[in-house]
């Protein structure tokens, strides 16, 4: 349909290069052969949390509201909401370490 908007979320990804590069690869296949464009809403990042939840068959934001896909979650949620572009930070080596011990605190 003319004028639709389509929107992508980068699902399970390891780093936000991953998920950038998901949506190239996509943007690309839909200007060349539908001649239409993407917009990036953001990355879910790869997380145990998302493989317990599936098993227990409820969200991931019931089963673990801290953990990385949650949050991926809430800020894609705000956004929508929002009208933002607020995009999700992956925390990883000593940085992401120091911050899981930081939020596990609280």
């Amino acid at each position: 349909r003319e004028n639709t908007t389509i929107r992508v979320v980068a699902n399970k990804d390891n780093s936000i290069e991953d998920g950038d590069q998901v949506y190239q690869k996509l943007t690309s296949v839909v200007n060349r052969f539908l001649g239409g464009s993407l917009d990036y809403l953001g990355l879910i990042p790869n997380d145990t949390a998302i493989d317990k939840a599936i098993r227990q068959q409820k969200p991931v934001t019931l089963i673990n509201n801290d953990a990385k896909a949650s949050k991926a979650y809430q800020l894609l949620a705000e956004n929508l909401i929002n009208g933002t572009n607020k995009k999700y930070e992956m925390r990883s080596g000593i940085t992401g370490l120091i911050s899981g011990l930081i939020s596990h605190k609280k």
